[in-house]
């Protein structure tokens, strides 16, 4: 099974089989299309907020 979880500009692999493990990478999705996000696999979240926008939400706590 394979998951990737996108944070901010990039995308990490989480893989849960152990033999596997050193193939997990950091990819750069900056530029990337929803085509290209699909052929990582996985399951990507919805896409955060822009860091303007944290900045705001933090403020407001």
């Amino acid at each position: 099974m394979l998951f990737a979880c996108k944070y901010q500009n990039l995308v990490f692999e989480v893989i849960d089989d152990p033999a596997r493990l050193a193939e997990a990478s950091w990819i750069d999705v900056s530029e990337a299309t929803d085509e290209e996000l699909a052929q990582v696999g996985g399951l990507l979240p919805h896409p955060l907020p822009d860091e303007d926008d944290a900045d705001e939400i933090e403020s407001s706590t």
